[in-house]
């Protein structure tokens, strides 16, 4: 089984771990990241089980596995990377803890979602991936979008599926770069969460 993905922001670790850019262009590119960054409270937490129909309380996120979000306070950080502006957005142990501030509060943090363009006055990223053994094939896309609400931000996941026929592991594998049309896939995963601004 060989697998696939690309995640559409760049990111370096402290060990120099690099992520491939997918440049997406948009007018107003980098234009409100800073508004959206600083420290969170959940006041909301929702998602579905399966599907992306009638998302439900989440009633323990540090045991949600699929959960982008797994604790009761998050940051979203503004970093650059060979000029290009990206929102970080990390889990928070406590309003004082922030599990990415460590020795170096300048790494980035490749566990949570990342942000590489600006939509509209909020900022959208996704990771795509495909997996497959002979004629079988996998394929999944999470976008990530994270908008200005009132006093604090509003963070979606929604995850699209798609298993396609193909001739073979690179033909799957190449979805990655040209994927499904969009009346393939099937949207199985909604996370939303909102956040108070602290």
């Amino acid at each position: 089984m060989r697998a696939r993905w690309r995640h559409a922001a760049v990111a370096l670790t402290a060990i120099g771990l690099v992520g491939l850019v997918q440049a997406c262009g948009d007018d107003d590119k980098g234009s409100s990241g800073p508004g959206l960054t600083g420290l969170y409270e959940v006041t909301t937490h929702t998602a579905t089980e399966m599907g992306c129909d009638d998302p439900q309380p989440v009633a323990d996120v540090a045991n949600c596995f699929d959960c982008a979000v797994r604790a009761d306070f998050f940051k979203v950080k503004s970093q650059s990377f060979f000029g290009q502006t990206i929102l970080v957005m990390v889990d928070c142990a406590s309003e004082t803890a922030c599990d990415d501030d460590g020795e170096d509060p300048d790494t980035i943090n490749l566990s949570g979602p990342l942000f590489d363009r600006a939509s509209g006055g909020g900022w959208l990223g996704e990771v795509k991936a495909a997996s497959g053994s002979g004629t079988s094939c996998s394929y999944t896309a999470v976008e990530y979008r994270l908008d200005p609400d009132g006093e604090g931000v509003t963070f979606m996941s929604t995850r699209e599926t798609a298993n396609p026929e193909v001739a073979n592991e690179d033909a799957c594998l190449d979805l990655v770069d040209n994927p499904p049309p969009a009346s393939a896939l099937t949207c199985d995963r909604l996370e939303v969460v909102s956040g108070r601004a602290l």
